[in-house]
C-alpha cells in the first residue's frame, strides 16, 4: 500500500509532465525503500536520482533534473511514482521500535559508521557537537563555508539549521553576520543555476535581522556592514529597522548620501539603501527621487507612477506612465495600461495604444489594443480602422478570423495567403461552405505533415484526414493511395490501421 496515488501524480506534475513520465517507466532502475519514502534512478538525458517522500501523508518529489531544481514535480518524479504503484514496495520495517531498543553503544556504532560514508550526516553531527558554544561553532562554520563544493548550499543549509537551533542568543547574531559575509563571497564564485545558495543568502539575512532586533547591537556598526553588504546581496532595509534605531539609520544614511556623491556603477547599487531609507522616513517625495533615479524597465515605470500618485502629485504620475509607453516592448506595457485605467485615464491609454498600432502595426499591438478598447465597450468605434492599419498575409487573416469575419478571411487568404497554421483554421471554419475548395488545403496540409516524420506527426496527421472526410467525397481513395505512396512508413501505417483508416 502506497501514501499516494495516479490522482495525486496527475495534480502535482500537471498533464503534459504525466503524459511525459509514462513513457519514461521502462527507464526507472532500481527502487529502493528509504525511511519516509524510495530512492530511485531513472535514465533520461542524463541519469537522475528520485526521491519521493511521504511528508505527513503528503508526497513530495525530489531529482536532480534542471526542471525538479526548480522547485516543479518532474517527468522522472512521476516515472519513479508510476513504477513504485505497479509494485508497491514491501511493508516497512519499524526501524524507530528497533532503534529505540538498540543498547546505546550500538546505535552509536551504527552513527558513526554511516557518518564515516555520508558527509551530511557527519557534518550536521559535528555541527550537534560544538552545541551552544559559539566559539567552536564559528571555527567550525568558517572551514565549512570557506570550502566551494558542489553541495554548498546544502553546507549552508545545514549551518544555519544549527544557528537555528541555538536559538536566541546575542552571539549567533555575529556568527549570523559571518555566515553572510562568507555566502555573499561564495555567490562570486559557486555556479548557482537555480538559485540555491541565492536562498541560503536570503535565509541568513532573514536569520540576522531577527537576532539583530532581539538583541542591542552597535548600530553604526550594523549600519556601515549593511552599506557593504548591499554590495552583493538585495535585502529589504525594513527588516532591519529595529535593530539599527534611529542612531543606526542617522548613521546609515550619512554614509548612502556620501558614497552617491562619489558617482559611477555603485549608485545602482545604492538606490535599494535609498528606497528603503526613504520608506523608513515615510516621505514620498524622497521616494520618488529615489525611484525614478533607478527606472530601467515597465515595472520602474509603474513604480515611479505610484510613488507619485501616492506623495499626491497625480498629474506627474500620468505623464510618466504615458512616458513608458515609448520606452518599453509592447508585451511590457499591460502594467502601465493598468496604472493609467485605475487613475482614471482610460482615454489616455487607448490613444496611447492606438498611436503603438498607429507606428507599428504588429499582431501584439493590435491585439492589445483592441484588448483594451473591448474592456472599455469601444472596440466596435475602433474595429474597421484597427482592421486597416494590419498589412495583408497571415495577421489579417488571423484578426479577421478571429472576429469571426470568414468570408473577409478567404478572401485575404486568396489574395495574400497565409502560414500553415492560420490556413488549418480557415479551412476549418470553411468545410461545410466551401468543401471542394478545402479538400486541397487539408490533402496539401497532410502530406507537409507526413514529410516531417516522427509519431507525433502521424497522430496528427490522422487529425487532419478526420477534418478532411467531411468534405472530400473520394475520402477512401485518397486514403487508399496515401497508403500505397508511403508503404514503407509502418509508424504512419499503424496510426492510420488505429484510426481505422484503411
Amino acid at each position: 500500500m502506497t501514501w499516494f496515488s495516479d490522482k495525486d501524480l496527475r495534480e502535482l506534475a500537471g498533464s503534459a509532465s504525466y503524459s511525459r513520465g509514462a513513457g519514461y517507466v521502462h527507464a526507472v532502475e532500481g527502487v529502493d525503500p528509504l525511511v519516509d519514502g524510495v530512492k530511485a534512478v531513472v535514465q533520461g538525458t542524463d541519469r537522475y536520482t528520485v526521491w519521493l517522500k511521504d511528508v505527513r501523508g503528503e508526497l513530495v518529489g525530489e531529482c536532480t533534473c534542471p526542471h525538479a531544481a526548480r522547485g516543479l514535480f518532474c517527468k522522472h518524479c512521476v516515472a519513479v511514482g508510476l513504477a513504485v504503484l505497479r509494485k508497491p514496495p514491501r511493508p516497512k520495517p519499524d526501524l524507530r521500535g528497533y532503534l529505540e531498543r538498540l543498547e546505546k553503544t550500538r546505535l552509536v556504532e551504527l552513527l558513526l559508521t554511516q557518518a564515516g560514508e555520508d558527509e551530511a550526516l557527519f557534518r550536521r553531527l559535528a555541527l550537534g557537537v560544538v552545541g551552544r558554544d559559539v566559539e567552536a561553532m564559528g571555527g567550525q562554520i568558517e572551514d565549512l563555508l570557506s570550502s566551494y563544493t558542489d553541495d554548498y548550499a546544502r553546507k549552508a543549509s545545514d549551518v544555519l539549521d544549527a544557528l537555528e537551533e541555538i536559538g536566541d542568543d546575542e552571539r549567533v547574531a555575529l556568527v549570523a553576520r559571518r555566515v553572510v559575509d562568507l555566502l555573499a563571497e561564495a555567490s562570486e564564485v559557486v555556479e548557482d543555476p537555480y538559485g540555491l545558495v541565492d536562498e541560503q543568502i536570503q535565509r541568513a539575512v532573514g536569520l540576522c535581522a531577527e537576532l539583530c532586533a532581539a538583541h542591542p547591537v552597535d548600530a553604526e556598526e550594523l549600519a556601515g556592514w549593511l552599506l557593504r553588504l548591499d554590495l552583493v546581496v538585495d535585502f529589504n532595509l525594513l527588516d532591519f529597522a529595529e535593530g539599527l534605531g534611529d542612531a543606526g539609520v542617522a548613521e546609515l544614511r550619512r554614509l548612502v548620501e556620501e558614497e552617491w556623491r562619489g558617482g559611477g556603477e555603485r549608485q545602482r547599487r545604492l538606490l535599494q539603501l535609498r528606497e528603503g531609507l526613504a520608506m523608513l522616513a515615510n516621505d514620498d517625495d524622497e521616494l520618488v527621487d529615489a525611484v525614478r533615479d533607478g527606472v530601467d524597465g515597465p515595472q520602474d515605470y509603474v513604480r515611479v507612477a505610484r510613488a507619485l500618485r501616492s506623495a499626491g502629485r497625480d498629474a506627474e504620475a500620468v505623464e510618466w506612465a504615458s512616458k513608458g509607453f515609448s520606452q518599453v516592448a509592447a508585451y511590457q506595457r499591460q502594467e502601465l495600461v493598468r496604472f493609467l485605467v485605475e487613475a482614471g485615464e482610460a482615454d489616455r491609454a487607448l490613444e496611447l495604444q492606438r498611436r503603438e498600432l498607429e507606428r507599428q502595426s504588429w499582431w501584439e499591438n493590435y491585439v492589445a489594443f483592441k484588448d483594451l478598447a473591448g474592456r472599455l465597450g469601444r472596440w466596435g468605434d475602433h474595429r474597421q480602422w484597427a482592421l486597416g492599419r494590419l498589412p495583408g498575409g497571415d495577421l489579417l487573416v488571423r484578426a479577421l478570423l478571429d472576429e469571426n469575419e470568414h468570408e473577409r478571411a478567404w478572401a485575404a487568404f486568396g489574395e495574400f495567403g497565409c502560414e500553415e497554421t492560420t490556413l488549418l483554421l480557415l479551412a476549418d471554419v470553411q468545410v461545410v461552405t466551401r468543401p471542394a475548395e478545402v479538400v486541397p488545403i487539408y490533402r496539401a496540409l497532410v502530406e507537409d505533415t507526413i514529410g516531417r516524420g516522427g509519431w507525433d506527426k502521424y497522430k496528427a496527421v490522422v487529425g487532419l484526414l478526420v477534418k478532411l472526410r467531411r468534405a472530400d467525397p473520394d475520402f477512401d481513395g485518397y486514403v487508399a493511395k496515401l497508403r500505397l505512396r508511403h508503404k514503407r512508413k509502418s509508424s504512419l501505417l499503424r496510426a492510420l490501421d488505429k484510426a481505422k483508416m484503411r
